[in-house]
């Protein structure tokens, strides 16, 4: 085989020959194959390790022994484990360039991949793609901004550390700065344990990302967390009740009350108020869920996955169809294509 010219900074020769060690054709093209992609691997390995890069160092290598009918193990694990899994592996290197990066990988004395909590809240919207899929741009920074603000907040308050160096000590620490926060009503316990949570979160997406077994993983946030408070003001938070009806009548319909800050605020917030939506749901709406000339007039408040009219609703089951009548069809007669000041690009609130 003939080395690209992409690999001659780590190959130093120009061909490569081995024994396929088989006189069968059909044998002889498999185990060409084979053979290729492992040294297309080893190459990369190879390079990454010139390039000192433990994630891609990680990664090639991971390959590298899957080429090889292999998979990672750590040196620990090999050494403790039984003896003939770690002679299989020294047998199957034998013969092999002892420069070759499948040493080291078959061996498990490759370091695995590290990060700190703010590499790994960058991380996050590729490590959940697919969870993430059917947010708009909006809802996409306000769930991006939830790790990072995590990840500042641990920083701030345990100070650097990376995943697996992260103790139990460090995960205790944390807590109890969340614990005293509720308890002098800085913060609510729902707010305090969805920071802990986003953590946790982080921890368990970087365990997936290096392919750590399941018997090796430690997440020392599992089961942390606030104690609800015997009076805790989240309560009040999500009982949310009911805009007084003469309120909604006089003030906000009739005497357009918020019409000071923007025509668009005034009727998202008259269509909130009379329909019972979230504002979300409301300036979130794309043209084609706005139905007013059907015999019904009504919105669709529904999950889109693809496109660029996506949007995530809070609850899969809150999609639903919502009946448009009196001053709430008048409002959104006024927008009948979209909220454009706001669909996509609010916050949580318009007012």
């Amino acid at each position: 085989m003939r080395v690209p010219a992409e690999f001659a900074d780590v190959e130093p020769l120009p061909e490569i020959n081995r024994s396929l060690k088989t006189r069968d054709r059909g044998e002889a093209e498999a185990q060409c194959a084979i053979m290729r992609a492992a040294l297309i691997n080893d190459w990369r390995a190879r390079r990454a390790g010139k390039a000192a890069d433990a994630r891609a160092i990680f990664d090639t290598s991971v390959e590298l022994l899957k080429s090889w009918g292999m998979t990672f193990t750590p040196m620990d694990d090999l050494l403790t484990g039984p003896m003939d899994e770690l002679l299989s592996r020294i047998e199957t290197i034998a013969s092999i360039d002892p420069n070759s990066a499948a040493v080291p990988a078959a061996l498990g004395a490759i370091d695995l991949p590290d990060a700190c909590l703010d590499e790994m809240a960058e991380r996050m919207p590729v490590l959940k793609e697919a969870d993430i899929r059917a947010k708009n741009a909006r809802q996409r920074r306000e769930w991006c901004g939830n790790f990072k603000r995590a990840a500042k907040d641990f920083r701030a308050q345990v100070g650097e550390r990376t995943i697996l160096t992260i103790s139990e000590q460090n995960a205790v620490d944390y807590e109890d700065f969340w614990k005293k926060r509720a308890r002098t009503g800085a913060v609510t316990t729902n707010y305090a344990n969805k920071q802990i949570r986003y953590v946790r979160q982080m921890i368990d997406a970087h365990f997936d990302d290096i392919r750590l077994p399941k018997s090796k993983r430690t997440n020392v946030f599992d089961c942390m967390g606030v104690e609800k408070l015997s009076y805790d003001p989240s309560d009040n938070e999500r009982k949310k009740l009911a805009l007084p009806e003469e309120w909604v009548c006089q003030r906000l319909v009739r005497d357009r009350v918020l019409e000071g800050l923007n025509q668009e605020a005034s009727d998202i917030a008259i269509i909130e108020a009379i329909c019972g939506c979230r504002a979300s749901e409301i300036y979130d709406l794309p043209e084609e869920d706005i139905h007013l000339d059907a015999p019904i007039p009504h919105i669709m408040l529904q999950v889109v996955l693809e496109g660029e009219n996506r949007r995530e609703l809070k609850r899969k089951s809150t999609s639903r169809a919502v009946v448009l009548l009196g001053p709430a069809l008048e409002a959104m007669r006024r927008h009948p294509k979209e909220f454009t000041r706001y669909r996509g690009r609010l916050p949580t609130r318009v007012m």
